[in-house]
């Protein structure tokens, strides 16, 4: 088993992130990254961020339908951390030339009314 750079592989997101560019998904380079490795370099990511001013905004699950699992050949949801620079102020409008791979994902609200 090839032992995973966590560090280096943060590093080579992080820069992915402050040049604005597209970047070759780690798993397309790495034949055996296992979901430990992924957790690992996701924490040496918020580490390198946190360590130059960035604050934690907060977790992110994913992968939270038993349906969207299957397609991804998962068996549990996963999560994440959000740091604060990459959360937009939702009363501004979105400079979408500054994203790389702009996408929305809508949040639906409920009606109080209707509960």
């Amino acid at each position: 088993m090839t032992s995973i750079d966590h560090a280096r592989w943060a590093a080579y997101l992080l820069a992915a992130v402050d040049e604005r560019q597209d970047v070759t998904a780690i798993t397309k380079q790495v034949d055996e990254l296992g979901i430990d490795d992924a957790y690992a370099i996701q924490s040496a990511l918020l580490e390198l961020q946190l360590g130059r001013g960035d604050t934690l905004a907060g977790a992110k699950l994913g992968l939270t339908s038993a349906a969207k699992q299957e397609q991804m050949g998962v068996s549990e949801p996963v999560y994440g951390w959000v740091a604060a620079s990459s959360v937009l102020d939702s009363t501004g409008e979105v400079d979408l030339g500054g994203l790389i791979h702009p996408r929305c994902e809508p949040e639906i609200e409920t009606d109080p009314r209707c509960e």
